[in-house]
């Protein structure tokens, strides 16, 4: 989570010494099991053809609470703000700062939506307001401008996506490698390769990590193995389809998605996955605690992502592990 507001805020967090951090508290409370099982949230998923009116009821009654709380401060007691519009409310803050401020050396996922926004904070359709590239061509392309709204909007999203779906993601990993010993040892000795297993303070670049095949291939079965985000896709075939042949093909498999629209965050996420596994294994290795290991995992939670309530594993120094 630090690194997710570092990146989409530029601002520095510190939430693995502060655990009472509201950022993090209020990320932590989107995905709470109380958050996701809310009436409107339900209605969205399992009646898909009617999601836009429950996602309407919901922005109301959440605007209706949220103006209760502000005429009556007594309220706010018993009234807790909604986590996403905490977000959105600090959101548009911290682009106010940056417009104070003006241009930064350090560049981030506002900074660089900053500098294609538009002033307003809506645009209508068929009003969309587009500026004109530098007079190349005869007729140059229209480029559309991002509105205030977009912008928050997004980098909302940008935090939804990469929080819970990347420390999930890590959890079904561990469980994976403290349940097979010989693929982590394998890992090991591919890790090792690239880096020198004697040196902790070793930091992972990069290039380094885009170069490692068989770390990538290990990340790529485990979430095909464990499929993360349920509700990601709500179409549904309009006709039958029958998949002639009982194989599988591995390149059928798009778990980010695919064309324009796939995930924005997929080389993010596979980064900090990495550069946590290569940290992680260059000294340590993944134990498993028996039953407490395997039990979460034999009946999956599956709210806004399907993960297990813990993890239990043991860490264990590779030395150590391997006399």
């Amino acid at each position: 989570m630090d690194t997710i507001w570092s990146c989409a805020f530029g601002i520095d967090t510190d939430m693995q010494n502060n655990i009472n951090n509201p950022y993090l508290i209020y990320s932590q409370t989107v995905f709470d099991e109380e958050n996701a099982v809310k009436v409107f949230v339900l209605l969205s998923v399992f009646i898909k053809e009617l999601s836009n009116v429950w996602i309407k009821f919901h922005h109301m009654n959440n605007n209706i609470r949220y103006r209760f709380s502000c005429m009556c401060p007594l309220a706010k007691k018993f009234i807790q703000e909604e986590p996403y519009r905490w977000i959105i409310r600090q959101t548009y803050k911290m682009m106010e700062k940056c417009e104070q401020v003006g241009p930064m050396n350090r560049i981030d996922l506002m900074q660089l939506m900053l500098e294609s926004a538009s002033n307003e904070d809506f645009i209508q359709d068929g009003q969309t307001s587009a500026v004109k590239k530098e007079e190349k061509d005869n007729e140059p392309p229209l480029i559309r401008k991002l509105t205030r709204h977009e912008i928050a909007s997004n980098i909302y999203l940008f935090m939804l996506a990469g929080y819970e779906t990347t420390s999930t993601a890590l959890s079904y990993i561990s469980y994976v490698l403290a349940t097979h010993p010989k693929e982590q040892q394998k890992l090991q000795e591919h890790i090792d390769i690239h880096f020198d297993p004697k040196t902790e303070d070793d930091m992972p670049s990069y290039d380094t990590v885009s170069q490692m095949e068989y770390l990538d291939m290990f990340i790529r079965e485990t979430l095909r193995m464990y499929p993360i985000v349920p509700v990601v896709v709500n179409r549904q075939s309009s006709e039958d389809f029958h998949i002639e042949g009982i194989g599988t093909i591995p390149a059928a498999w798009i778990p980010f998605g695919a064309g324009p629209r796939n995930c924005v965050g997929m080389r993010f996420a596979f980064v900090q996955i990495k550069m946590v596994l290569v940290r992680l294994l260059k000294t340590y290795s993944i134990v498993g605690c028996g039953d407490q290991t395997c039990k979460p995992f034999e009946n999956l939670k599956e709210y806004i992502v399907i993960a297990p309530k813990q993890v239990i594993v043991r860490l264990q120094r590779r030395n150590e592990h391997y006399n």
